[in-house]
C-alpha cells in the first residue's frame, strides 16, 4: 500500500516538474529570446476591446467635485507574437504572466483627478493563439459634479477611456455590448445603480488628420432610499 502511494506520489512530482521544465521554456522563448515589441504602428495596429465591471460608488465629494468609483477594467488584445503551438510545449494552452512581461496598451482615463489606485495584481492571461487578457481592480476619482445624487433621477457621470499617445490609425478601441456589468455590484452601498454603459466614439480634431478612439464609461446613479438596505462600502 505504502509502495502504491509512493509511486503515485512520485509519478505526480514528475509530471509537474516536467509540466513547470515546458513553462519555463514557453516563457524563455516568448519573453526573453525575442526583441522587445515595439508598439502598435500603422502597418501594425492593435484593436483593444475594453469593459467594465461596476462594484461600487465609495464616494462622492460635492466641495471638490469628485466621484469615486471602484470597478474592472478588462483589456483583451492578440498579438501574433505571443502565439506559440501547445504541442511544442507539453501541450500548455495559457499561462499567466506580469504584465511587465508583455506589452499592455496605454489606457488611461481622462477625467480622472489623480492616478487609479490599483487594487489587484499586475498579472495578464495568455492564451496560445496571441490573445491576452487583463483585468485590473481599480478605484478612480473622476470629476463630476453630484448636484442631485439625492434626487429621484439622480446624478450621471461619465469618464472616458482611450489611448494617451496613439491615435485610432495604431489603437483601435471596441467593445462587446454598450451595457456595464453590474452583477457584481455591492448591495449594501450607499448608492444605487439606475443605469451604466459604456460608448466607444471616434474624435476627429482639427490639428490632426488622424481619428481618435475613445470609450466612455457612463453611470446614472443616486443615493439609495432609506429602507433599502444598509448604507456603506466594503472599499472604505
Amino acid at each position: 500500500m505504502l509502495v502504491s502511494v509512493f509511486l503515485a506520489l512520485l509519478v505526480a512530482w514528475v509530471g509537474q516538474a516536467h509540466s513547470q521544465e515546458h513553462l519555463m521554456h514557453l516563457k524563455h522563448d516568448l519573453f526573453s529570446n525575442v526583441p522587445k515589441y515595439p508598439g502598435p504602428t500603422r502597418d501594425d495596429p492593435v484593436t483593444v476591446t475594453l469593459g467594465f465591471t461596476l462594484l461600487d460608488i465609495v464616494k462622492v465629494d460635492s466641495s471638490t467635485n469628485e466621484v469615486d468609483l471602484v470597478f474592472y477594467e478588462q483589456q483583451g488584445w492578440k498579438l501574433n507574437r505571443l502565439m506559440w503551438d501547445p504541442n511544442e510545449y507539453g501541450n500548455i494552452t495559457d499561462l499567466r504572466t506580469a504584465t511587465a512581461d508583455i506589452w499592455t496598451p496605454d489606457i488611461t482615463p481622462y477625467s480622472s483627478t489623480r492616478p487609479a489606485q490599483i487594487l489587484s495584481p499586475q498579472i495578464a492571461i495568455v492564451t496560445h493563439d496571441g490573445k491576452a487578457l487583463f483585468i485590473p481592480a481599480q478605484r478612480l476619482s473622476i470629476m463630476c459634479d453630484p448636484t442631485g445624487v439625492d434626487s429621484v433621477e439622480g446624478v450621471t457621470c461619465a469618464v472616458k477611456f482611450g489611448s494617451w499617445v496613439h491615435s485610432g490609425f495604431e489603437i483601435d478601441l471596441k467593445t462587446d455590448t454598450d451595457q456595464v456589468d453590474v452583477s457584481s455590484y455591492f448591495a449594501g452601498s450607499k448608492y444605487e445603480i439606475l443605469s451604466a454603459t459604456q460608448t466607444r466614439q471616434v474624435v476627429h480634431y482639427a490639428c490632426c488628420p488622424e481619428p481618435y478612439v475613445d470609450v466612455s464609461l457612463v453611470v446614472n446613479f443616486r443615493e439609495r432610499r432609506a429602507g433599502n438596505g444598509f448604507f456603506g462600502s466594503i472599499f472604505d
